[in-house]
């Protein structure tokens, strides 16, 4: 089921009066902006499909495709069994769990060491092959091809940081995942490292606690001198949802669709299990991890 949940902007979708995707058909008499909640990825087809029968061109169509938990996920095999472990929520664990050592020690870790930290603790993990990724749902890169074989432009759009990058693309080549945007005119795009704000290899990053991903995002078109007719921007995050919806106020001549994609929201971690799989697979490494932010090999 898709319902509305609530727009912060003037310009509201009024023509959806059945709450559901498909109603977007009805034609839009002038640039709106709403936010939509759904749990599963066919909601996003059906948006773009009632714009292309409204006329609009499908290049005229940009997607912000969020990476965890909208994406892929991750999950753990324990005794033969997946349990889903999603990493956003495990990045959540271990950022609350270092902060109380850090504080009964007496540690003050600055953000990027925070990051840092977590980057190296889920690199390992992955590299090991402890935790595993998958796709959200079992046709999410299927839907990702057919889009761009439309000719809509699709780049994720992550809060994760920069220096992640590595990591990121790994796992995008292991998926086989290759998205360009046509209105590119460079391939990468460092907009501003510093803040951890930068476009490469189809994924813009807007770390989360330095930059919002609206902020990030019209940074990112203005340095291309591009602005979509219309903008839809999936996320399991309603802040970052919201947070593209204020960036765009100013757009009046863009239409914004922002997808709330709740399918991963009762998935939490088990504290008991995190604390588990931290310490059999890296034992005292993890504490050190905990105090100096890298995982020495």
């Amino acid at each position: 089921m898709t319902t509305i949940k609530h727009s912060t902007v003037l310009r509201v979708c009024s023509l959806l009066v059945v709450l559901t995707a498909t109603m977007l058909v009805a034609k839009e008499s002038q640039p709106s902006s709403c936010i939509l909640e759904t749990n599963g990825i066919d909601t996003l087809w059906q948006i773009v499909e009632s714009y292309i029968a409204q006329g609009i061109k499908a290049e005229e169509i940009s997607i912000a495709f969020d990476m965890d938990e909208t994406l892929v996920t991750t999950y753990l095999e324990v005794n033969g069994k997946r349990i889903d472990f999603p990493q956003s929520r495990f990045f959540d664990f271990l950022k609350a769990t270092v902060k109380t050592l850090n504080t009964k020690a007496g540690i003050a870790a600055p953000l990027d060491a925070i990051f840092a930290r977590n980057n190296a603790i889920v690199t390992h993990l992955l590299q090991e092959n402890i935790l595993k990724t998958r796709p959200m749902e079992a046709h999410t890169l299927q839907m990702l091809d057919a889009l761009q074989a439309k000719k809509v432009n699709v780049f994720i759009l992550t809060a994760r940081p920069f220096f992640a990058a590595e990591r990121t693309e790994k796992l995008l080549g292991e998926l086989n995942i290759t998205l360009q945007p046509s209105f590119l005119k460079t391939p990468e795009t460092m907009i501003d490292t510093q803040i951890g704000c930068a476009f490469k290899n189809g994924v813009l990053y807007a770390q989360k606690g330095k930059i919002d991903k609206g902020d990030a995002m019209a940074k990112f078109f203005a340095a291309h001198d591009y602005k979509p007719r219309v903008l839809i921007a999936i996320d399991d995050r309603i802040e970052y949802l919201d947070g593209i919806e204020r960036a765009l106020q100013s757009w009046t001549d863009v239409s914004y669709k922002g997808i709330w994609y709740r399918r991963a929201e009762a998935w939490g971690i088990d504290d008991a299990l995190a604390h588990q799989t931290l310490e059999a697979h890296l034992g005292d490494k993890w504490w050190a991890v905990a105090r100096s932010g890298t995982l020495q090999q």
